[in-house]
Parts: C-alpha cells; structure tokens; sequence
C-alpha cells in the first residue's frame, strides 16, 4: 500500500458523503478506482469503506503511461494493454446507455 492511499480514501469517503447531501443524490455519483494495484488497497476494502459502489477500476501501469508521454503518444493509440482495456471498459460503460448518469 502507497503511504497516499489512506488519506486519498478518506478524502474520498468526505467529499461523497458531501455530495449525497447534495441534490446530486446518490444515484448520479459514480466512483472510478484509479492507480489499482496488487499491492494497494483491494477495490472491494476501498468499496466498503466508501459505502459506495466502485462503477470502474483503472489499473495501475507506469510503465504504459511513462513510455506513452515519452513518445507523446496517448497510451490508448498505441499497444494494447491492460490500463488502455480498463479505459476503454469505462468509455464503453458511460456512452453504452446501461448505467444513466
């Protein structure tokens, strides 16, 4: 676990229960767990820490994201790999319709 994960989540717990007190409601709030790694906090701790569904989870993969800044190429124009295929399931989940923001 990075020494930043659990002051993210807990920053993440406020700013939702901020939100649901809002008009917003709970039903538009959708939570995408970034940087997910083996090693860090898994999505269904982070889940239920929350009290709020994780809708996607984006992998951690420096390696993708450093040689595609390096090559000024935007990661998901070039080799697929598994943080192009979590962008791509998120893009496809917001614009199919199945979940109404």
């Amino acid at each position: 676990m990075r020494s930043s994960d659990v002051p993210a989540i807990r920053s993440a717990k406020l700013c939702l229960e901020t939100l649901k007190r809002t008009k917003l409601g709970s039903r538009r709030i959708k939570v995408v767990y970034n940087h997910l790694s083996m090693e860090g906090v898994s999505s269904k701790d982070v889940q239920d820490f929350i009290n709020c569904p994780v809708y996607a989870e984006i992998c951690c993969d420096r390696e993708a994201v450093t040689s595609a800044y390096l090559s000024r190429t935007p990661f998901l124009l070039g080799e697929m790999n598994q943080i192009s295929k979590d962008v791509e399931t998120l893009t496809e989940k917001i614009f199919s319709g199945r979940e109404a923001l």
